[in-house]
């Protein structure tokens, strides 16, 4: 089994349930060092811890007519007290009441 322990601090920095609960985000994977899920009218985000402690966001839009995947948005070398913000920024959904 493997630890997932980053995975699940990117989760919380996110802002754990209420952030679940604010965006809709569903069907989390966690793969090495990166939190990938699902948000409404198919967007999917994905995290990354890079080496040095910070971290990348990738929004991605899924093409299903033509098969394939659009790179919306793209944010690195953010701090972790940037990632709500920058969320908000690239999705326009809030994290928080």
């Amino acid at each position: 089994m493997r630890d997932i322990t980053i995975e699940q601090t990117i989760l919380a920095q996110l802002g754990g349930k209420r952030f679940i609960a604010m965006t809709g985000a569903h069907s989390f994977c966690a793969d090495s060092g990166a939190l990938i899920f699902a948000l409404p009218r198919n967007r999917k985000v994905k995290i990354q811890l890079t080496g040095m402690d910070l971290y990348d966001m990738t929004l991605y839009r899924l093409d299903r007519k033509h098969y394939r995947v659009d790179t919306v948005a793209e944010s690195s070398g953010l701090y972790c007290d940037q990632l709500q913000p920058e969320f908000t920024r690239i999705t326009g959904l809030e994290t928080h009441l």
